[in-house]
């Protein structure tokens, strides 16, 4: 039945190199675990056969673009982020890290819009392959455009847990420090809710990286010398002989 389906999504004199039903690949994350669960994987190498055929020819389309048909150039570049994503997702089963990270820096090349081609999930591909410059780099470029990704409140979410991977602790709590003072500048009802889940994330942050124990500590010395804190800091007179 499952071979069925994908029958009729995909035309059967489709040849190696032609387009690929969008109903197909747009889709095929959720198809793909099946595969492998059917006993049919050889199916999947074909698959990546056509995907990656058809995206080399693309590349070759979009080198000469067609006058007058901007629609159909947009289409193309489309087609592109979804079979290289596809592609990506093979690379990463193999565990082949780095092919994802490259393949990624090369499909951007010719796309007008390059954070269609998402530098997170490229971020986390260079993570894997331990190729942490370029992590660092990505995320440069990411933070540089975040006003294209995403939400300014999932973006910041995803940059902590990116730094946190990295090992990156100040840069994590740099990141929630930006989004308290973000919430401080608009607060309206819940936002003190929001202030405080922020603070506990951070707090859990700094215990794991220097010991739940210290931070204890520095709660209580806190609490002893709040007077002290909120006042600011005031210098004990000096002694005359």
């Amino acid at each position: 039945e499952f071979l069925g389906l994908m029958e009729n999504l995909v035309p059967e004199d489709l040849q190696v190199g032609d387009q690929i039903p969008d109903t197909f690949t747009g889709s095929f994350s959720k198809f793909k675990p099946y595969f492998t669960r059917l006993g049919i994987e050889d199916n999947l190498e074909r698959v990546e056969q056509y995907v990656r055929a058809r995206l080399d020819n693309l590349n070759e389309l979009v080198k000469t673009p067609t006058e007058g048909e901007d629609h159909k150039e947009h289409w193309k570049r489309s087609e592109i982020c979804t079979l290289t994503r596809i592609l990506a997702e093979f690379n990463v089963d193999r565990r082949e890290y780095q092919e994802a990270v490259d393949l990624f820096d090369t499909e951007r090349e010719n796309l007008e819009y390059k954070h269609h081609l998402s530098w997170r999930d490229q971020t986390e591909f260079a993570i894997r392959a331990g190729n942490l410059d370029k992590a660092k780099q990505l995320m440069t470029v990411s933070i540089m455009n975040k006003g294209h990704t995403t939400v300014h409140d999932n973006f910041d979410d995803e940059m902590a847990n990116l730094f946190l991977q990295i090992g990156g602790v100040n840069a994590t709590l740099d990141v929630y420090e930006e989004k308290i003072k973000r919430f401080k500048g608009c607060l309206v009802s819940g936002s003190y809710r929001s202030l405080y889940n922020i603070r506990n994330q951070q707090i859990e942050i700094l215990g794991s990286a220097i010991g739940n124990d210290f931070v204890d500590q520095l709660r209580d010395y806190a609490r002893d010398k709040k007077a002290l804190l909120n006042g600011g800091m005031k210098l004990l007179p000096v002694k005359k002989e």
